[in-house]
């Protein structure tokens, strides 16, 4: 079989520098932004089928009957599978697996007790946003350097439909 080879962006992100927890991801895909935003959105309107769950500190779920307690039990796991899905539609990739592990993306971590996804989503974006502004800056270098040549052309009484050198 035929094989195209190619750079296609993707690369590699150990989680919390574990050889054994790494994601791969495009971090340069411009789309990442439109579909953070998309899923945000849906996750704020799904966040309201679990906001009269109550859970204790710890994350357990409080004291009620047990069809309740089911029930309960039930609607956030579907919560916590829809984040999974989106943190991983968001980013393209499988991410959630090396992130989270099996823990809920809805556990609570660090000294101000953040959402487990929240904090991972920080992060990730703050790496996505350093690949996207170094990128963008490039993009308008190598612009620069296509309008400077068109103008150079121009100024010489020649007019290109394209740029030239």
């Amino acid at each position: 079989m035929a094989d195209i080879r190619f750079d296609d962006g993707f690369e590699e992100f150990t989680i919390n520098g574990d050889l054994q927890r790494v994601i791969r991801i495009n971090p340069k895909d411009v789309n990442i932004l439109t579909r953070f935003e998309k899923s945000m959105k849906e996750l704020k309107e799904e966040s309201s089928s679990i906001s009269d769950i109550e859970v204790r500190a710890d994350g357990s779920l409080a004291e009620m009957q047990h069809s309740k307690l089911s029930e309960n039990a039930r609607r956030l796991q579907e919560f916590n599978e829809s984040i999974n899905e989106k943190l991983n539609y968001i980013f393209n990739a499988d991410v959630t697996s090396a992130a989270f592990g099996r823990q809920s993306p809805l556990s609570l971590t660090g000294r101000d007790n953040r959402f487990l996804f929240e904090v991972f989503l920080e992060s990730a974006l703050e790496a996505v946003k350093e690949r996207l502004e170094k990128a963008a800056k490039s993009m308008e270098d190598r612009a620069a350097k296509y309008s400077g040549a068109y103008k150079k052309a121009e100024m010489n009484g020649k007019k290109y439909p394209f740029p030239v050198e």
